[in-house]
């Protein structure tokens, strides 16, 4: 992967609170801008959060939980989804419990969205909030999407009288209000009208590019064409808003690098960067419209240090560019913010920033160096005394 210039720090930072992206006047605190190449910064990762200690340090949590223990409080369990209601307001869905949480910023608190969930939803997948406010939840056991007012009641039920296998993905066409669905099993994608009435189906074709393998993410770009995640056939796939194919999404990559793996979701920011998280290389990978390959956070592997992911499994970029990433296998969701002209003139990038920034790389690569000399040393050892042992 060296041809693309993927890069990962393997850093543990201090958590920023979501709400206000402030930076904390703590030394230890370092702006983590990306990628790592000056001049070229074009995210900002804030942190990762999965329980209230990550939401308010400053509102006495570390002091509880010091007392309490770390199990005083709630934490995600394997989240599924993301989408958020306003600037401080993030839902989360959970797997094993069928819950959705809400992560309060601006109060520092996590509880739940609905009162009696637990039978209302057993394996919700996916979320999502249409121009109304009303929030879409695609349960996968059930498989049906049920939509909700803003008063939280039960409004409707959208499958088109489609027997869903395995329901994963929904995406809403802000423009035609068409709701999208995928389908892995059946390696198709659905698009309903608001009623929930069938308009057409994705994918049926067998015997042309439009045919679809285990379906999974989608979004709708500025012209309001689909982008499907053709998650089985490690490809992205366009087609226009009545269903047509377009073409598949052509990488610009350099001959021989096998960008995507195992693409799971994608979503567009305002600047119409196309941005995907792949759980084939545990990637968040960007690129531009016409498919030039921009940069790629990602480990070599999947990974739970806090810039890295392991098991990325949603991706919602919301009206601020905030990028927000599900991880269930590390139980949380990370945030990157994307470094727009109105983010920067209100968080300008210093100069003690950029040379924290650099210091910490530095010690890092440092220390990191000093780790594999330990570790070589000890396989040496260890080599060493196999082969006293082998001689006894």
């Amino acid at each position: 992967m060296s041809t693309l210039a993927l890069r990962c720090l393997l850093i543990f930072f201090p958590v920023v609170i979501f709400s206000s992206l402030c930076h904390a006047t703590d030394d230890r605190q370092v702006r983590r801008l990306w990628p790592p190449t000056t001049n070229k910064y074009q995210l900002e990762f804030v942190g990762v959060f999965n329980s209230e200690a990550d939401l308010a340090i400053s509102k006495g949590s570390q002091f509880i939980e010091t007392v309490l223990g770390e199990d005083w409080q709630q934490k995600l369990s394997r989240p599924t989804s993301v989408t958020t209601m306003d600037a401080s307001t993030v839902l989360v869905t959970e797997w094993g419990s069928g819950a959705i949480k809400v992560f309060d910023f601006s109060q520092g608190k996590i509880g739940n969205l609905l009162k009696s969930q637990s039978s209302l939803f057993i394996n919700p997948v996916d979320i999502a909030i249409d121009d109304e406010n009303n929030i879409l939840v695609a349960d996968q056991k059930k498989g049906v999407i049920t939509v909700f007012d803003q008063n939280l009641e039960s409004i409707s039920r959208i499958d088109g009288n489609i027997k869903f296998e395995k329901l994963e993905k929904i995406a809403i066409d802000s423009v035609t209000q068409t709701i999208y669905a995928s389908d892995s099993v059946l390696n198709k994608v659905f698009a309903f009208d608001r009623s929930g009435q069938l308009l057409f189906e994705i994918g049926a074709d067998e015997d042309s590019e439009a045919k679809l393998k285990a379906p999974h993410g989608l979004a709708i770009d500025p012209e309001g064409n689909l982008y499907i995640a053709d998650t089985g056939n490690s490809k992205i796939k366009i087609f226009d808003n009545a269903g047509n194919f377009l073409k598949v999404f052509k990488i610009k990559a350099k001959k021989g690098d096998s960008v995507l793996k195992k693409p799971w979701d994608l979503a567009f920011d305002s600047q119409g960067k196309l941005h995907i998280i792949d759980q084939g290389s545990a990637a968040l990978i960007t690129l531009a419209q016409n498919g030039e390959l921009l940069f790629a956070t990602m480990a070599k592997e999947p990974t739970n240090h806090s810039m890295g992911l392991y098991r990325p499994n949603d991706i919602h970029i919301d009206s601020k560019d905030r990028i927000i990433i599900t991880d269930d296998l590390n139980n949380r969701f990370s945030v990157w913010q994307v470094l727009t002209k109105t983010y920067l003139a209100e968080n300008p990038i210093t100069e003690d920033d950029l040379e924290a920034l650099n210091n910490y790389i530095e010690k890092r690569k440092s220390e990191l160096a000093e780790q594999n000399k330990a570790k070589q040393a000890s396989t040496l050892i260890d080599k060493q005394e196999k082969k006293v042992f082998n001689e006894v």
